[in-house]
């Protein structure tokens, strides 16, 4: 995976769609339906595999870095 790099984009990708869907989601509660309850764990969700993702793609940007000294 170090020779890749393909967490970082794709860590990029979830952290962008759960930033859309965190706005949709406080979009949805002006709205005067209730939004479904399955929305906001999906969005906790995308939250947690956005942070993961990331943090995955951190330890490997070190590991490239340590491997080329």
């Amino acid at each position: 995976m170090a020779r890749q790099h393909s967490l970082l984009p794709l860590g990029l990708l979830v952290l962008l769609l759960y930033g859309g869907s965190r706005l949709a989601e406080y979009g949805m509660a002006f709205r005067p339906h209730e939004a479904p309850g399955a929305y906001h764990s999906l969005v906790s969700s995308l939250g947690w595999v956005s942070a993961v993702l990331l943090a995955l793609a951190v330890v490997n940007l070190l590991a490239v870095w340590r491997c080329r000294r």
